[in-house]
């Protein structure tokens, strides 16, 4: 637990925690895209849609985002006129 801690070191790239008597290094994330592998599982039956605003506001993102997820927002499915 965090209020465990009693000291963190930072070494070129190494994190290590100090929780009693010895240094463990602490899980580091992967470089590099986490999607590239990854298939996001169905929450629904059908893909639902989004209006289409949002769908264009999502587009624009598409300039900051890793190309690798371009895919994905590119076949969002959107109505121009959206029922509530």
């Amino acid at each position: 637990m965090v209020v465990d801690i009693r000291r963190i070191k930072y070494n070129k790239g190494e994190i290590k925690v100090m929780l009693e008597k010895d240094w463990i290094s602490l899980p580091r994330r992967p470089k590099g895209s986490p999607t590239k592998n990854f298939q996001f599982s169905n929450l629904h039956k059908n893909r639902r849609k989004v209006k289409k605003t949002k769908f264009d506001h999502l587009q624009e993102l598409k300039a900051v985002m890793p190309k690798d997820v371009w895919p994905y927002f590119n076949g969002l499915p959107f109505a121009y006129k959206f029922r509530s």
